[in-house]
């Protein structure tokens, strides 16, 4: 599964390893015992990934040939818009701020994850 946490900061992707459902019990059990809102419903997310990313190519191809429904689509000269459908997990309805899981083919995902890491390394480098 990959889960795409958005903050008011930017975003953070990782690949979790329980099923959509297990994580999705997880969840609603920690927000009924800390007596949180739990909103939950189908939708799409989206994010950026530089357009001259090597594997966006391979990506393409993954995705042509397992026909998952992910977009992949010019933002700018320099980027492309990487969009899912999946489902968005919030305190409110209608929030910015939350968390988005999509399960797909694992090595989609794993590329995916991939080059969001790349991406981040080539965004905001280490300084010494």
């Amino acid at each position: 599964m990959l889960k795409l946490t958005y903050t008011e900061t930017g975003l953070y992707l990782e690949l979790v390893p329980e099923s959509i459902e297990e994580w999705l019990h997880l969840r609603l059990t920690l927000s009924l015992r800390t007596s949180q809102c739990f909103h939950l419903e189908p939708g799409a997310a989206s994010f950026l990934l530089p357009a001259n990313l090597q594997g966006l190519i391979r990506l393409h191809r993954l995705i042509h040939r397992t026909e998952q429904e992910i977009t992949i689509t010019p933002a700018d000269h320099r980027s492309v818009e990487i969009s899912l459908r999946g489902i968005w997990i919030a305190s409110i309805a209608h929030e910015a701020e939350g968390v988005f899981v999509i399960a797909i083919d694992q090595a989609i995902e794993s590329l995916l994850f991939e080059l969001w890491q790349m991406s981040e390394m080539e965004i905001s480098p280490l300084k010494y």
